[in-house]
């Protein structure tokens, strides 16, 4: 989350390889604090972004049933969000959801 923050103009280049990376780990996560904190990543691209969030994950398979990972990273967000804990990330990514569904 930092690297996004301070250094936006060198992760663009491997943002889509990270964002694929962390829908991987989050399909494959059985904890969920760690769910949780994957959430953050995405919430900080949304902060940056959101039309470019919506873009990126849509054209990125999800690795499952759903046609793509925005389908399947929304669903995860919504069952995940109670598990958020801390002011701080709780309004990070309710914040994120809420411009996404602008």
């Amino acid at each position: 989350c930092q690297m996004l923050r301070r250094l936006p103009t060198k992760v663009g280049p491997v943002l889509r390889d990270i964002t694929s990376a962390v829908v991987a780990r989050l399909r494959s996560s059985t904890q969920p604090n760690l769910s949780a904190s994957l959430l953050s990543i995405f919430a900080r691209i949304v902060h940056f972004d959101a039309n470019a969030f919506i873009d990126l994950l849509s054209s990125l398979p999800s690795g499952g049933d759903e046609p793509n990972a925005f389908d399947f990273v929304m669903r995860r967000w919504v069952e995940i969000q109670p598990d958020v804990h801390g002011a701080f990330d709780i309004k990070l990514t309710t914040s994120a959801l809420g411009l996404l569904l602008n």
